[in-house]
């Protein structure tokens, strides 16, 4: 839970950010290259250890975005703002 200062502060910290989050990060968030890197290790795991059964995942916006832009040979968003995704929308990784 945060208070309002804290939170005021994060996010004009955020706003501020002009580095590509691709590569780069705000501190103590991780970049778009360390969201996929979980991702793929998560779907790994999950390949593994439910061979044959059907998983759902749910997910916020941007990694579901990262997910999406890997698995259609797009690149990495640049920025969480402007990011576009379909809301309510099945992606289907196989």
């Amino acid at each position: 839970i945060f208070d309002n200062e804290y939170l005021t502060k994060y996010l004009e910290r955020y706003k501020s950010w002009d580095k590509d989050l691709r590569y780069d990060s705000v501190e103590g968030w991780e970049n778009h290259t360390q969201v996929l890197e979980r991702i793929i290790s998560l779907l790994k795991t999950i390949e593994h250890t439910y061979k044959n059964k059907n998983i759902l995942l749910v997910s916020h916006g941007t990694p579901s975005t990262i997910l999406y832009n890997y698995a259609n040979n797009l690149p990495l968003p640049i920025e969480n703002s402007g990011i576009d995704f379909p809301k309510n929308k099945i992606i289907k990784v196989y």
